[in-house]
């Protein structure tokens, strides 16, 4: 297709446009300072160059974003990772998430950009949304543990804050295999803890129980034998007979006529082979009498329990029931798990087999008492149960108030807060804090308004608690190292408790406004996004006494108020207004004939002959009321200029107002008033 001379001139014309718009927006200063990362990258320091960023004329902000981070692109491309999920429209609108030009303390990546991606924030992000479900120790992980620079406030070009991790074992932990062994680690190991091994399948070969639960994997699977690891793991393998571990004593026609099993004779609880089962076996006994033989009982002598100091075979033998362990055995607890009958079923917390280490774990404890979670599921019993001299331990009856054991690191505040708020007591220690950990309260969980009367918001959330509460050298005696708000700022009290006034008392005047729309203080202007948000508008009239009107209300406040190159000590930016009269802003184009008071007395002031309308031209003077010479006849047809004309007055070329002479001869001399004289006289 051709294009016409009409047609081509157009698109050059069109061109020649664009650049020129981007030319001159290029050379725009900055709406703000870069951030701590774009700042570091020589190319960016400075923002010299916006097109590096914002993109050329020819591209957009996020062609240029992934010109550097190309593995987001990636992402993008691929469905991968955060990114990945979001869509291609979504994905391009990089500045909603990452809002840059806030200077160098500012995150890129905050709260804020993972609630617009539509997702918890980081401490609470659920990795599942990338494909990696994280279980056991995993879950107990802070963010920079696996994500190095999750923290790091200035990352360098190259390094990654959250992706390009790899999810195999091996990518975090060594491998003590060195690559001999299978890299499914799921195989043998739980992500509970390495130390715990999961061996599933292998009691089809051997049960590890007593003595073989305690062996190392290697004291049976040797590396060069025939059942090493190497080999057994990826496949099944011939179950082995105990003689191929263990001499036996017996000889080999004893162990044929039981089959080489082992068991008939000794338990594989057993810790010692000499050991052996009673001849009257478990069988006959349970046949016999009721009472099966099982663990722990297996492994006692008959003279344990039928000894012959208890009197004649009567006496050793009462019948008793193998469930009714009080038959046998004191109770340690002095009855404190008996039922309205007075029995206490000792299985319900300790095994047949043994009774210690007894069956109360964390699941138990929650059935039969509390729930123990996070950290008081990794105490040991004593720490709650104490154990008085010469008494038992004490289980029922064991407080479970936090206050019970922990100091209140907040010394009463959220009680007389209760009080404050109309409620009868504080909610738990629960309500905010985890029991992981103290320090772990799940930003939802607290809400800094509802708990303390103040509501942080806006830029008060994005500088994070430290601001104001800054960490403490050492834990005092409660074990808290959170700092206090009110060791910076006293009691939080208005905004100037924090920040200095940039107005300087200037709308604290009295006749102003203390509230306005149930706000006070800065608020009455300003939000907690920015200082210089003003979401609620601006009363120019109101709070200065000097209503924009006419041409001032078209006007920019910098016409008014000068940008200033860099903030005042109080953070200001623009200068203060140069004052309300008119020659504050406005030069004098009658160089001081109309600043001098009439003979009335009042001064001149601009608006009597002026608006504040568009133009100065347009003017109120009205000759016969506003000034001592009143228009009449043939003056009234005169134009302006016939009696005020161009004048120099103190070096400066103007029209001549005041003073002019009022009589006839001032203007027309003694024989064109004799002249006018004549006329008037004629009938």
């Amino acid at each position: 297709m051709k294009l016409s001379l009409s047609q081509l001139a157009i698109a050059v014309g069109s061109l020649t446009a664009v650049l020129t718009v981007a030319v001159v927006d290029a050379r725009r200063p900055m709406p703000g300072a870069l951030s701590g990362s774009h700042e570091a990258v020589a190319e960016l320091a400075g923002g010299q160059d916006c097109a590096l960023c914002h993109g050329g004329v020819f591209a957009g902000l996020a062609d240029a974003c992934l010109e550097c981070h190309e593995l987001i692109g990636e992402h993008g491309e691929t469905g991968r990772g955060l990114h990945g999920t979001l869509g291609a429209e979504r994905l391009d609108q990089c500045a909603l998430c990452h809002s840059e030009h806030h200077g160098a303390g500012f995150a890129l990546v905050n709260r804020q950009s993972f609630a617009q991606a539509g997702t918890a924030g980081p401490d609470e992000f659920d990795h599942e949304l990338v494909g990696y479900e994280r279980r056991g120790a995993h879950l107990e992980l802070a963010c920079v543990e696996c994500h190095v620079n999750a923290e790091t406030p200035v990352l360098v070009e190259g390094q990654h804050r959250f992706v390009g991790l790899d999810r195999s074992c091996a990518s975090c932990h060594d491998d003590p295999h060195e690559g001999r062994l299978s890299q499914d680690c799921a195989r043998c190991h739980s992500e509970d803890s390495f130390e715990v091994q999961a061996f599933a399948g292998h009691e089809a070969w051997l049960a590890l129980v007593g003595p073989h639960a305690a062996l190392g994997c290697r004291e049976c699977h040797a590396e060069g034998d025939a059942h090493a690891l190497e080999l057994v793991l990826p496949g099944a393998a011939d179950r082995r007979e105990c003689t191929a571990c263990h001499e036996s004593p017996h000889r080999a026609s004893f162990l044929e006529a039981l089959g080489q099993d082992c068991g008939t004779c000794h338990a594989a609880e057993q810790l010692h082979f000499d050991v052996a089962r009673e001849s009257f076996g478990a069988a006959d006994h349970a046949r016999g009498t009721g009472f099966a033989l099982d663990a722990p009982h297996a492994e006692a002598s008959c003279a344990d329990c039928h000894a012959a100091e208890q009197g004649d075979f009567a006496a050793q033998h009462p019948g008793r029931d193998a469930e009714t362990c009080a038959a046998c055995h004191a109770d340690p607890h002095r009855a404190q798990f008996a039922d309205a009958a007075g029995v206490t079923d000792c299985r319900e917390c300790h095994a047949r087999e043994r009774f210690a280490p007894h069956l109360v774990d964390v699941a138990l404890h929650a059935e039969r008492a509390w729930p123990l979670e996070d950290s008081h599921a990794a105490l040991a019993c004593e720490a709650c149960h104490e154990q008085d001299e010469d008494a038992p331990r004490h289980f029922r009856g064991t407080p479970r108030a936090c206050t019970a054991c922990h100091a209140d690191a907040h010394r009463g505040f959220f009680e007389r807060r209760a009080v404050v708020d109309g409620r009868s007591r504080p909610e738990d220690c629960d309500a905010c804090h985890r029991a992981t950990h103290f320090a772990d309260v799940p930003a939802q969980a607290f809400d800094h308004g509802a708990r303390t009367g103040f509501a942080v918001r806006g830029s008060h959330e994005q500088n994070g608690c430290e601001s104001c509460h800054a960490p403490t050298p050492a834990p005092d005696d409660a074990g808290r190292s959170f700092g206090r708000a009110n060791a910076l700022f006293a009691v939080a009290a208005g905004c100037e408790r924090c920040h200095t006034d940039p107005h300087g008392d200037a709308f604290d005047r009295d006749g102003l406004p203390r509230a306005v729309d149930g706000r006070s203080d800065c608020a009455r202007c300003h939000d907690e996004l920015s200082f210089r948000s003003q979401p609620y508008g601006f009363d120019h009239g109101r709070w200065t006494g000097f209503a924009l009107e006419g041409a001032h209300a078209a006007a920019r406040c910098t016409a008014c108020h000068e940008p200033l190159v860099r903030p005042d000590v109080h953070g200001r930016t623009w200068q203060p207004a140069r004052g309300t009269s008119c020659d504050a802003c406005h030069g004098d184009p009658h160089a001081g004939q109309l600043t001098q008071p009439d003979e009335a007395g009042d001064a001149a002031r601009c608006d009597r002959c002026h608006t504040v309308g568009e133009r100065f031209e347009a003017t109120l003077f009205d000759h016969d009321l506003n000034s001592s010479f009143p228009l009449e006849e043939h003056h009234a047809a005169l134009d302006c200029g016939a009696c005020h004309k161009p004048e120099t007055i103190a070096g400066v070329r103007v029209v001549r107002y005041k003073p002019l002479g009022k009589e006839c001869v001032d203007c027309h001399g003694v024989q064109e008033r004799a002249l006018l004289r004549r006329k008037r006289r004629k009938p």
